[in-house]
């Protein structure tokens, strides 16, 4: 079991969520478990019965959207719809497509190597304490 403490902490010391780890379908062991509670407290309201990649799904599901429609705005920049707010370059340039890759990729490379930079300085022991 894992019982998250910060959440323990702010319920008043009541646990909400309750995580069950099994080797086969979770679904099907969810009337065993909540027969084992009801047996402990038949008061306990047992809701959201959900497996961890329901759980994972909803949680990224923000994230998904925005990148879907970030997505679909890169698809649409530097193609036929843009050409007419271009001057000298046509919309399937491939030139100015792997000028821009180029770009991206240094870009990255130096972001990567700064922040490589900073960590061989750092000291493990002091970096897993603050952790």
């Amino acid at each position: 079991m894992y019982f998250p403490v910060s959440r323990f902490q702010e319920a008043s010391g009541v646990l909400r969520d309750w995580v069950v780890r099994t080797s086969g379908d979770p679904l099907t062991l969810a009337p065993a478990v909540r027969e084992a509670i009801w047996s402990l407290d038949k008061d306990l309201p047992i809701s959201r019965v959900q497996t961890m990649e329901q759980v994972h799904s909803v949680n990224i599901a923000p994230q998904r959207f925005r990148l879907l429609v970030i997505g679909i705005f890169a698809g649409l920049a530097l193609t036929r719809l843009m050409s007419a707010l271009l001057y000298g370059v046509s919309a399937t340039d491939p030139a100015a497509y792997a000028g821009a890759a180029a770009l991206l990729v240094i870009v990255a490379l130096v972001a990567c190597y700064v922040a490589a930079r900073r960590a061989i300085g750092l000291d493990p022991m002091l970096a897993l304490r603050r952790e």
